[in-house]
């Protein structure tokens, strides 16, 4: 399942499936027309310099990681600032070759920088059309990548998606778009919740009360309301102890 996400959103924009012998590139023949100076955010599974430089041409900004095979020259190295943090490393403008629709070889002027990623020591190497921007905004904008992420696996934690209930193309992709649509009621659920719970919390409450014939924001912040009340109430009787 290729997604395509807002940064500024929790659900998906766009889905598309494809089978797992696919490759991963032909998800970008399905992505709309982006405006100038929108930012694109992947990993180095959709590498097509092709693409790429029709980006460039149309001032449509992305970051993503060149994988460890491309074939590169450098043009220039790129001083870092002072101030810059330590895991950055190199800093440089490169030149990739691709063929166009003509199969004529053309060069496209791209950016790479070298991050050290302290918590998995290892390299990151992230590429990008931006010239101008800093090379620490650059790794900051990748790692909002990492929403994405999040929202796989949201599902995977959430909804039953390990086992299917029909082994057929037809049946698989009733069963992912079900799960999508009930994370979606779920994440307006939640947003329209004034008690702080958490997602799964969430879900968990609504699978125990599938037959419960109310509504669940009532049933998740009165009748905790109610119980706070009734037992915070001093009793009417007294306690007496005696011993012998």
């Amino acid at each position: 399942m290729h997604t395509l996400l807002n940064a500024y959103e929790e659900v998906p924009q766009l889905i598309h499936f494809s089978d797992a012998i696919t490759h991963d590139m032909s998800f970008l023949s399905k992505l709309p027309a982006f405006r100038p100076h929108q930012i694109l955010l992947f990993d180095r599974a959709y590498v097509d310099y092709k693409q790429y430089a029709n980006w460039t041409k149309g001032n449509v900004h992305f970051v993503t990681r060149l994988k460890d095979s491309a074939v590169y020259e450098q043009i220039e190295e790129i001083a870092l600032p002072d101030d810059i943090p330590d895991n950055y490393l190199k800093d440089e403008r490169i030149c990739v070759k691709y063929r166009d629709v003509d199969r004529k070889e053309q060069q496209l002027i791209l950016r790479r920088i070298a991050y050290y990623d302290n918590g998995k020591d290892r390299i990151l190497v992230f590429l990008t059309n931006m010239m101008e921007m800093p090379a620490e905004y650059i790794g900051m904008l990748y790692k909002m990548r990492w929403q994405i992420e999040m929202l796989f696996k949201q599902l995977k934690q959430n909804f039953p998606l390990k086992y299917f209930l029909g082994d057929n193309e037809n049946a698989v992709k009733i069963q992912i778009w079900c799960t999508l649509i009930a994370n979606l009621l779920f994440t307006i659920l939640k947003k329209g919740i004034k008690k702080n719970i958490s997602f799964s919390n969430l879900v968990s409450f609504t699978r125990q009360h599938l037959f419960s014939y109310h509504k669940l924001s009532d049933l998740i912040e009165k009748i905790e309301r109610h119980w706070r009340i009734k037992y915070s109430r001093k009793p009417n009787t007294e306690l007496l102890l005696f011993e012998t």
